[in-house]
Order: C-alpha cells, then structure tokens, then sequence
C-alpha cells in the first residue's frame, strides 16, 4: 500500500545490481510553552499548501485542515490518495480511505509546535533561537521563530498567529541550509462549527495494522522485522516486498512525519554503496548498518549524522 500524499523511493534497480510528541525542555524559550498550551484549545478550519521531498524531487500537495483542540481532521484534495483523510481523536489517529471503506493505524500527532522528529532532534541539544516580527500568514498576524542547532546551522523555521498558538507556515532544513520540506495555509478561520462525527472513522471500515503487514512481509521474505523508535516521531505507513527470494530478501518500509519520508530496507544482502550514492544524489542521505545478521539501510533528506541517531533507534520487531 503506497503512502497517502507520499511516493515510495523504490530502489528496484539497486536491488538487482514521509512518545507521541516530546514536551519542550525548561530552556526552550517560554512562548513555546504557551504556545502548546494554545494549541490544545484552538479551534480552527483552513486550506494549506505542503511541500515535501518525494524521489528526491520537491512537491507540493494541497490539504484541508480542521483542528478542534487535539482533534485533527487532513484531508488531501490532490496527489496519489485525493479523497483520503486523516483522523485524530482520544490519541488516536487513522488514514481513511473512503473508496476502500479502510482505515490505517498512525502514530498520533497531538499539539505540538513542531513534528516530534524535530522535537527529539533538538531535546538534550545546545542550539539558538531567533524571534522576529513574522507578517501576515492567510490574513493573520505571525512572529516567526528560526531555530539552529549546535553548529548554527538552521533547522526549522515557522510562523505563528501568538493568540492561537496555531502554526500557519513551516519550513524544516537539511544540513546545508536547503528547505526540504513544510507547508503554508492560504486560508484559515477560527472558531468555525464542525460536524460532530468529523474526527471519527465508520465504524464499518476495516482497520489495518502496517505492523501486521511488516511483519507479514519480513516472514514472506524470510527476514527479520526491525522497526524505528516510534518515539522518534517517525510513523510508519507503508510497507512493499521488493524481493522475497531465498537468500536475497528485501523489504522496504516508509516512515514519515508531518513534512519529511525516511525509506529503511531490510536485506539479506548489501546494497552496492557506489550505486546507491549516485542514485540518492545530492539532496538525499543515506545510512547503512548491520543488525542481527541483516543489511539495513535508511535514506531520506536528513542530515547525516540524524539518519545515525535514527538507525541507532531500530530494534527488531516481535511477530
């Protein structure tokens, strides 16, 4: 099943040869504090435009967003699943596709100023934050925030209506200043009526597990299922069998957060290194280790040393 808004890096050829949320630490500036805080009463309804690293290529989908307090309801009105939407209620959180009458199990969301990839980036991290006079975001009023690591290298930058506590623009950063990913609303309204089942899945749909089908897939391919620390704040969304012959397994499984898509393949065997870095190019990263007598290699616009971090997170999975 391919990723609701996101494609798949697949690497056929190479083969042959997209907690919850971490809480700020005391020493992040205050107005983050009160910013959560809002965000956890807001109630608004808007349109927004999200950009997004996909093969490599930078596109751009376009989402209607409804929040209700920690209720979120995304509904995507172009790309691969237009007429899909995700759900999020009782700190659960579901992709719902309508025409299949399904629904896929997502990691929650929750108020956060931030996805909880960059939130567990920048916990335990000496880095900068900058303030400054934002402009007008879909007709409200911003203050912007720049937030750098410990090199002084830029690695979010967004803008907030400071009454709501509601992000209307975001950009995340790679290593080399390069904006690889974020969203910007056009329009946005506060204080709108919603249906009262708008955060609920039919209670007719099917429910589906992408942890059952990795699972699945790994014992089709005779490997051995390793996940990522969901508390990183990658979920897992799609998994695809790219060979389940004896000896030479691969299972690719996409991970994704609110503006970023991270591959991982698990191998029987290497993947050529020489290849793979002149397939991923420039603005991808790849990450490959051994574990538990796999191959496994992660890539995604990320910085070197978090693709690290991140692989340093993967355990295996019990069936």
């Amino acid at each position: 099943m391919v990723n609701a808004r996101k494609g798949l890096l697949t690497l056929v050829a190479l083969a042959g040869a997209a907690p919850a949320f971490a809480q700020p630490a005391p020493s992040y500036p205050p107005e983050i504090t009160k910013y959560l805080r809002l965000q956890s009463r807001v109630n608004a309804a808007g349109i927004r435009n999200v950009t997004l690293m996909v093969d490599g290529q930078m596109r751009t989908f376009r989402e209607r967003v409804l929040k209700q307090g920690l209720n979120m309801r995304i509904e995507f009105a172009d790309g691969p699943n237009a007429g899909s939407f995700t759900v999020e209620s009782g700190g659960r959180r579901f992709l719902v596709n309508p025409a299949r009458r399904e629904a896929r199990t997502m990691a929650p969301m929750c108020a956060s100023f931030a996805p909880a990839s960059l939130m567990s980036r920048l916990q335990g991290r000496e880095g900068r934050w900058a303030k400054s006079t934002g402009g007008d975001i879909a007709g409200a009023k911003t203050v912007r925030w720049d937030v750098f690591d410990s090199r002084n290298r830029i690695m979010q930058r967004f803008w907030v209506e400071p009454n709501r506590g509601l992000i209307l623009k975001r950009q995340i950063f790679d290593e080399n200043g390069r904006v690889v990913g974020g969203f910007e609303f056009e329009v946005v309204k506060f204080d709108v009526e919603m249906a009262s089942n708008a955060f609920s899945v039919p209670t007719d749909f099917r429910i589906i597990r992408p942890l059952e089908e990795l699972n699945a897939a790994c014992q089709r391919a005779s490997l051995t299922p390793v996940i990522l620390d969901p508390g990183l704040g990658y979920n897992l969304d799609a998994v695809r069998i790219l060979s389940a012959q004896r000896g030479s397994g691969i299972v690719m499984s996409v991970y994704a957060d609110e503006t970023t898509q991270l591959s991982l393949y698990i191998m029987k065997q290497p993947l050529n290194t020489e290849r793979l870095r002149r397939l991923t190019g420039q603005r991808l990263k790849f990450y490959s280790w051994q574990q538990g007598g796999q191959y496994l290699t992660l890539i995604g616009a990320l910085p070197q040393e978090e693709l690290a971090r991140l692989a340093r997170s993967a355990r295996t999975q019990q069936r």
